[in-house]
């Protein structure tokens, strides 16, 4: 939920990388504790924004003046989403929506990706096979694929 990723703290969001396969676990319960007291707490970081929140996928295609209009929003960048969940699917359709761009915003990232044929945490893997589904969408861009030619095994 886009609230629980902003309005709380996750000081343990970061997955540790280390050998030990508990220090992980530990990340994850701790995380979880520390946004279950700050609910009871009742602390909420987006309180009194002025700013509505927006999400939307990573791949997305922007023009030169807004990525340059986001450049100059880094400071407010790390400011407000320290702390945060998947800031990657939040931080720019937040600025975007919230400043003079809003008007060209189009919600079609032109990528072809297929979740109904994928597994639940990662879309279809496209094949050979799969050339002119591909080549006759209108998408410019695809995603996933694997050089290895399964069709033929």
């Amino acid at each position: 939920m886009l609230k629980n990723r902003l309005a709380y703290y996750h000081f343990f969001s970061k997955r540790f990388k280390d050998r030990n396969k508990y220090i992980p676990l530990l990340s994850r319960f701790m995380d979880k504790l520390s946004v279950q007291m700050q609910i009871l707490l009742r602390i909420n970081r987006m309180y009194n924004d002025d700013i509505t929140y927006k999400w939307g996928s990573q791949w997305f295609s922007i023009t030169h003046q807004l990525a340059k209009y986001i450049i100059s929003k880094e400071s407010w960048i790390r400011e407000t989403f320290k702390y945060t969940t998947c800031a990657d699917e939040i931080f720019l359709q937040t600025i975007a929506y919230n400043s003079g761009f809003a008007s060209n915003i189009i919600n079609d990232n032109l990528r072809f990706i297929d979740w109904k044929r994928g597994s639940n945490s990662s879309p279809y893997i496209f094949r050979i096979s799969d050339y002119n589904e591909l080549i006759n969408s209108k998408s410019l861009f695809a995603r996933k694929f694997n050089e290895i030619n399964y069709d033929n095994k």
